[in-house]
């Protein structure tokens, strides 16, 4: 029983960061509202999902979603994937793509999302919809980031997406 009850009060905790990290911990004398913010905060993360440690960027993940989404295109830019570093953030992305001429490789990178705790469809305030947030591998442990939450979601999120167009062009 200790090992479940340690079990509950780790995941507790991953989700208290999470929503943290969202803006979603307020402390008032209204403790309703505070805790009303709270599972308001959650529910839009897990119909959007949250960006992974400030969208910073592992290599090994970027490569992964770029090879499913284009394989082809994944083979013929080794060049391009080889000179990015292990960890990267999106300003290096940016400025990595604006010398690319191949408009798929730029469309493509600026369209990888390190989304965690992200759902891949359904309201999950609606009991009828099913959805799944998978957070680890169930094969070797490793976090699991999903780049299918819902668009109107995330975009709220993002503000403005008119700053990663210019890297198309």
């Amino acid at each position: 029983m200790t090992e479940v009850n340690e079990s509950i009060e780790e995941g507790t905790q991953e989700l208290i960061k999470l929503v943290a990290a969202s803006d979603g911990l307020q402390l008032t004398q209204d403790k309703a509202s505070y805790v009303r913010h709270f599972s308001n905060t959650m529910f839009n993360i897990m119909r959007g999902g949250i960006f992974d440690d400030n969208y910073t960027i592992e290599k090994p993940d970027f490569l992964k979603y770029f090879e499913k989404a284009n394989r082809q295109l994944f083979h013929e830019k080794t060049y391009f994937f080889q000179s990015l570093p292990s960890v990267f953030d999106l300003n290096h992305l940016k400025e990595a793509i604006s010398l690319e001429q191949d408009l798929d490789l730029k469309r493509l990178s600026i369209e990888y999302l390190p989304l965690k705790f992200s759902r891949r469809h359904g309201d999950p305030s609606r009991p009828w919809n099913k959805f799944s947030i998978n957070t680890r591998d169930e094969n070797d442990g490793s976090k699991i980031l999903d780049y299918q939450g819902n668009w109107r979601d995330i975009f709220q999120k993002l503000g403005s997406i008119g700053t990663l167009l210019p890297c198309i062009h």
